[in-house]
Order: structure tokens, then sequence, then C-alpha cells
């Protein structure tokens, strides 16, 4: 169609890693602090970037599951922010976030972890420009 491509909110289709042996069945917890960082910093720029001033942000990645083994999965990113007069915004996620998600999320399979579907993370901004972070894997 000639028109450049856009960053979309979910990524391309990745190849499945393969996990763990055993994470399939493994107790499903967090990722490591290692491999979380640098997506909590990328959601947390884009925040400031997008909607300076937020009072609360909510990061969400959602893995959907494959229907057959040989198709890959996919990551979809959600930002949203309330902002400074109280309204709630759906964020458009840059690529660079994107990214990043999907690469935790396959490195956190290679590390063991138990296949989760769906991780959000409550942000709250901080005085010194910091951000405090509380994560829920399911």
């Amino acid at each position: 169609s000639g028109r450049p491509a856009t960053p979309s909110p979910s990524s391309p289709p990745a190849e499945t890693p393969k996990p763990a042996r055993g994470a399939e069945r493994g107790v499903v917890r967090e990722p490591s602090r290692a491999l979380f960082v640098p997506v909590a910093n990328a959601a947390t720029r884009a925040l400031v970037k997008e909607c300076p001033g937020y009072t609360q942000g909510l990061f969400v990645v959602t893995v959907s599951a494959s229907p057959r083994p040989d198709q890959p999965r996919r990551v979809v990113v959600q930002l949203v922010a309330i902002d400074p007069s109280g309204v709630l915004r759906a964020l458009d996620p840059p690529r660079e976030l994107v990214e990043a998600a999907a690469e935790m999320t396959d490195a956190d399979r290679r590390e063991g972890n138990g296949i989760w579907r769906k991780l959000s993370a409550r942000i709250l901004p901080k005085a010194d420009g910091g951000a405090t972070l509380q994560v829920d894997v399911t």
C-alpha cells in the first residue's frame, strides 16, 4: 500500500522459545528483576513522555497461547495512565516497550519460569522522578 509501517500495540509473531525442562508445570512467579527492570524503565519513560504529570499508570503484558505448537505465541502490550486532571487515558505503547516486553517473556521462559498469561504492573510516580511498581502475574 506504500504507507510506512507504524508500531502496533502488539509484537510481531515471535518464535516460541523452548521453555526450560519442567517449566510448563513449574510455579509461576514474577520475572526476575534483571529481566523486568528494562521493561519497567521503558514503561515509565513512555508514561512520562506521553502523559506528563500522570498520577498513576498501568502496564499490562498479555501472552496468548498458540492454538498449535508450530505457531508462535503473541505478546500484546497495553499502557494506561491517569492524567493530572484525573482523566483515564489509553496510550499507544512505543515500539521500544513492545520489543522489551517480548524479549522479557522469551528470556523468562528460558530461565525456567512457569508459563504465565498476564503480567500487570501498577505504576505510581515518586517525587524524585522514579516510580513504585506493584506487579501481579497470572
